[in-house]
């Protein structure tokens, strides 16, 4: 693990180090820093790590072997954090110098991230590291576009569909009301359904299911937003649940219709005048 270390010039200084690319502070310096004991420290890390969420993304669990006065090894548990676990454990350190460590590690963080910038950043004066960097670039800019030419595709694809469609749509505001629903007889009309086996097929299919002597749309058809329940009077002028259907419905319907029984309905038709002409 490639580590670079950064301190500031406070007496007991912060000490914030380059770890893997990130700036990160060892929970054992925190402590020194602060004045705490390590133990104390560590319990607090972990309490903010089961309360608080999403706090576990600014603190790493490590460990390492530190010897023992009679010449073994025992483990040693830290954590390694980044500025926002540094800022959100030191909430809770108080005393008259608590302040200027808090100060002390914000700017360790930020002289080690301008460390980083540092290095990241492209010599300029030199040829191949410059082409190396324009190239990356270039190799980006080839990536967005391809990005947004897809996206321009499929939006252009869309907008065929919806000009397609449209007139389909259109005609649909005929056979709705002012709440933009129908009745299932008239969603039949719209998606020129024969009544009888428009009722047989929904029934079947699950679209609408008969409770109470009514049918009334199925929880999937609710979800989608394609049927909905509502209340008025039948035929004689009773109030009754009725199975509507909306706009996004009847266009559903209609597709689900073309390539079901309508498309069966089709052939026999074809059928039927073939049948016709050989008569003839």
């Amino acid at each position: 693990m490639n580590q670079t270390a950064l301190t500031t010039t406070t007496s007991i200084a912060p000490v914030v180090t380059l770890i893997d690319g990130h700036a990160r502070a060892d929970s054992r310096q925190v402590a020194q820093t602060f004045g705490k004991r390590h133990g104390d420290v560590l319990r607090s890390i972990k309490l903010l790590i089961s309360t608080v969420p999403g706090c576990e993304r600014s603190f790493a669990s490590a460990s390492t072997m530190v010897p023992m006065p009679n010449g073994g090894f025992r483990e040693e548990e830290f954590f390694l954090m980044d500025r926002d676990g540094v800022a959100i454990l030191a909430m809770g350190f108080t005393g008259s110098k608590a302040m200027t460590w808090k100060v002390g590690f914000l700017g360790a963080f930020n002289a080690m991230e301008a460390e980083i910038r540092r290095r990241d950043a492209p010599d300029m004066d030199d040829n191949a590291t410059l082409r190396r960097f324009l190239l990356a670039k270039m190799d980006k800019v080839d990536e967005l576009t391809a990005v947004v030419a897809e996206k321009t595709t499929a939006l252009v694809l869309v907008s065929a569909v919806v000009e397609e469609q449209r007139p389909m749509v259109e005609a649909y505001e005929a056979f709705l009301d002012d709440r933009g629903l129908c009745n299932l007889r008239t969603a039949a009309r719209a998606i020129d359904a024969p009544s009888e086996l428009f009722f047989d097929w929904i029934k079947d299919k699950g679209y609408v299911i008969r409770e109470n002597g009514d049918l009334q749309p199925s929880a999937a058809m609710r979800k989608d937003g394609y049927m909905k329940l509502r209340a008025g009077p039948d035929s004689v002028g009773k109030l009754r649940k009725q199975c509507m259907v909306t706009r996004s419905g009847l266009a559903w319907l209609r597709q689900r219709w073309a390539i079901g029984p309508g498309k069966v309905l089709a052939l026999q038709a074809q059928i039927a005048e073939r049948q016709g002409r050989l008569a003839v």
